[in-house]
């Protein structure tokens, strides 16, 4: 369904945010 589909990308967008700040951490 639609809705799975957008938690599917916010759960992407959340994992690449976290791999960003944790890149600029170091």
């Amino acid at each position: 369904s639609r809705c799975r589909e957008m938690d599917e990308q916010i759960r992407l967008m959340d994992q690449n945010l976290k791999c960003l700040s944790a890149a600029e951490e170091k």
